[in-house]
């Protein structure tokens, strides 16, 4: 009850901060844009100061499950195994970074006229570097907070792979996820203001929904998989949105708008290549964590469903990614984008092929990792296929 009770005022606190941050953000820079640089740096002092002195530190025995002894040979391995590093999830990171980077100098660049960097709302590499970063900022907050919540369940799944109590202290977690979460929101604000507006309120709903995954969602049947899979689609989505300035300006350029109708093709092909993939993967990853999931009383889908309805719809969601690549490819061998369609065909079809065939074959956690390494495999070189077009314009 009285955990219930801290995270319920922490998440009050939290709204209220992000409220008080834009308005009082607003009224400095009224008052000179060095204001707002001195503030912060004295709200992240006190703040840092307050989760030293106030909160007490977690002791080993609050990680240790109910009625297991701390001499228990298991919960030994658990607490004095060493730790990897931080930067072991740093793949969806570089994810992110790489998607977005290759995304915007390979589809976004080619496709606009200059003309459309006279604008006054462009999206200008400057502010494409800041959009990148938030974007980055406010993923590796969701990591954070994530693991915060998980810690029983990691004690399970995977004791060796733990970084909240064992790499960074609890009570930092929760500052370095604020932390994190304000600089991304401070960043996304101000590209919002060169380009549109929508990109501030997307980025907070992002933030908000990162956060009620990890306390909520993650445990539910289906609904924290789609979350995921639509934040991992909008990675590519922000920057169509970013880049089409006719969302607030209404500019009628032929050469811009038809620019503008390539980069949404592109946009909307990736996002939904983005999205299938992530939701193969969350279901495949649900299906290898059952043990601890269950344990703690998560609801996924393989616990619910069982492990052989997981697997179809696992199995139907491939069959359907490769199909539609394959129907993708027919349109591209019409336009003459040869190696484009031999690239996706040997690193991206065919790796779907094999994906469907080791996972119907794997029955331990250990095989469906494997499955689930070779998910990531395809979703880096599907993401890495952007480069042909960039070749072919």
């Amino acid at each position: 009850e009285t955990l219930t009770r801290s995270f319920s005022l922490l998440r009050l606190a939290y709204n209220l901060a992000i409220t008080v941050a834009l308005v009082g953000g607003g009224l400095l820079i009224a008052q000179g844009w060095h204001f707002i640089f001195w503030v912060d740096a004295l709200t992240c002092l006190a703040a840092a100061a307050a989760l030293h002195f106030l909160i007490p530190e977690v002791k080993k025995a609050d990680i240790i499950p109910k009625n297991q002894d701390e001499n228990d040979e298991n919960i030994s391995k658990i607490i004095e195994k060493p730790a990897i590093s931080p930067y072991k999830d740093g793949f969806y990171l570089v994810f992110i970074a790489l998607t977005q980077c290759l995304f915007y100098y390979c589809i976004i660049v080619p496709a606009l006229p200059a003309a459309y960097y006279e604008q006054a709302h462009a999206l200008t590499p400057r502010l494409f570097v800041l959009l990148v970063t938030a974007s980055v900022l406010i993923a590796a907050a969701g990591y954070i907070i994530n693991d915060y919540f998980d810690i029983n369940i990691d004690q399970v799944n995977k004791p060796d792979k733990m970084i909240v109590q064992k790499i960074i202290n609890r009570r930092w977690a929760i500052f370095l996820h604020l932390a994190l979460t304000f600089t991304g929101l401070v960043l996304s604000t101000w590209v919002a203001l060169q380009t549109t507006l929508f990109i501030i309120l997307a980025n907070i709903i992002c933030a908000l929904l990162l956060w009620v995954y990890s306390t909520t969602f993650k445990k539910k049947l289906l609904s924290g998989n789609v979350i995921i899979s639509a934040l991992t689609a909008w990675t590519v989505l922000v920057l169509y949105f970013a880049t089409n300035t006719s969302l607030s300006l209404g500019i009628t350029d032929n050469n811009v708008s038809g620019g503008m109708h390539t980069i949404y093709k592109f946009a909307a092909l990736y996002a939904g290549f983005a999205f299938i993939i992530s939701l193969i993967r969350e279901v495949v990853k649900d299906i290898e964590d059952m043990e601890g999931d269950a344990r703690y009383n998560c609801k996924t889908m393989p616990i619910v469903w069982g492990v052989p309805a997981a697997k179809v719809f696992v199995g139907v969601w491939l069959v359907v990614l490769t199909g539609a690549l394959i129907v993708v490819q027919f349109y591209v061998l019409q336009i003459g984008w040869w190696l484009s369609a031999l690239y996706v065909l040997l690193l991206v079809i065919a790796p779907l092929v094999y994906t469907l065939k080791k996972f119907y074959q794997a029955q331990t956690p250990a095989h469906y990792h494997q499955v689930s390494n070779l998910v990531k495999l395809v979703m880096l070189t599907g993401i890495c296929s952007i480069v042909m077009i960039k070749f072919y314009a």
